[in-house]
């Protein structure tokens, strides 16, 4: 019986202390990987989140503005047809385009005013509109220390704006003046310096759009950043001093009711 015993303990073995380091040696570096993936996975799903917000925000603010842009001037339907009219003082002393120029690298803001050809349109907040009436839309871009969006407003004098699109950083324009009458555009300035708003045959506007999300790209954007005619940021000047990315979006808008 004891022979038994004996025989049966000499085939019991146990796990050395060498093997036991060794193995967590082989399960840290193991495990050391799969965090390396599952981080590098979750960083690249962040850009490609971010990125796509930032293609979608700024796709939508040029959208926005460029169908006011088109719309300006009209002053109503005259057997289907449109009726063209003077951008200033088009609606008894109302412009049909106004704006200002933004003081430095701050933003410009656009007012676009026309008639509303019928009760199935909407502003450029989203509400319906009656027909013939005046349609107001006032774009400007409104900063906190933690926002930048792009906002709408649809009174004459330009207050009730409500957010349209967020993280637009910038906003700048362009105005092309028709100086041989062919109706089009042979030079781009800014409204101030602009002699006739009636020349205008079309706008240039370009916009700076941010990802929603700090801590995206690896290192602080170092370069300079133009919109139409404006350093918007400069190197060594006032550089951004977050990490996000950062995309401009430029776009040339006709106005039809000056063609």
């Amino acid at each position: 019986m004891s022979m038994i015993s004996k025989s049966i303990r000499s085939k019991q073995t146990g796990i050395t202390l060498v093997e036991i380091m060794v193995s967590l040696a082989v399960s840290m570096f193991i495990l050391s990987g799969v965090i390396g993936v599952f981080i590098g996975n979750k960083q690249s799903f962040r850009v490609q989140q971010n990125m796509a917000a930032i293609q979608e925000n700024g796709r939508f603010a040029l959208d926005a503005i460029t169908r006011s842009t088109r719309m300006a001037g009209f002053q109503g339907v005259d057997a289907g047809e449109w009726v063209l009219g003077p951008l200033t003082t088009a609606y008894g002393g109302v412009d049909a385009l106004s704006g200002t120029d933004g003081a430095g690298t701050a933003s410009d803001t656009i007012t676009l005013v026309y008639s509303a050809p019928d009760a199935n349109q909407v502003d450029c907040q989203g509400n319906y509109t009656t027909a013939g009436n005046l349609v107001y839309a006032t774009y400007s871009i409104a900063t906190t220390a933690t926002t930048s969006d792009l906002q709408c407003s649809t009174a004459a004098n330009g207050t009730g704006a409500v957010t349209l699109v967020e993280d637009i950083e910038n906003m700048q324009f362009l105005y092309g003046i028709d100086t041989d009458g062919d109706s089009v555009a042979n030079k781009y300035d800014s409204i101030s310096g602009i002699t006739a708003a009636d020349d205008i045959v079309a706008i240039k506007i370009a916009m700076l759009a941010r990802s929603p999300d700090d801590n995206v790209a690896l290192a602080t954007e170092s370069r300079t950043r133009t919109l139409l005619d404006v350093n918007v940021y400069t190197v060594g000047v006032n550089t951004a001093d977050d990490k996000r990315i950062r995309r401009d979006f430029t776009t040339t808008a006709r106005l039809r009711n000056r063609l």
